[in-house]
């Protein structure tokens, strides 16, 4: 199988959020990797870090880009993505 372009891989991502923000009805966001230009989205709005550790009542984004999900601090994620569309 050939691997996608930026641009098809991004369309793969758009429709996807689109997908999962209605079956679960659920408000996503596209955001934009600023280094690789790679769009991914939002899973609802940021959680809360509920362990009884350091990173214990930190926020989080949880984000995927339609294959596998992913978790950073709030904080890193704005700086290294751009939003792009709310879905």
């Amino acid at each position: 199988m050939s691997q996608l372009n930026l641009d098809d891989y991004n369309q793969l991502v758009i429709n996807t959020a689109d997908s999962f923000a209605e079956r679960h009805k659920i408000k996503t966001c596209i955001c934009k990797h600023l280094k690789t230009g790679k769009l991914y989205f939002t899973i609802g709005k940021p959680v809360i870090e509920c362990t009884n550790g350091f990173e214990e009542n930190t926020h989080k984004v949880i984000y995927s880009d339609g294959i596998r999900m992913y978790c950073r601090e709030e904080a890193e994620f704005n700086q290294k993505f751009e939003f792009i569309i709310d879905v």
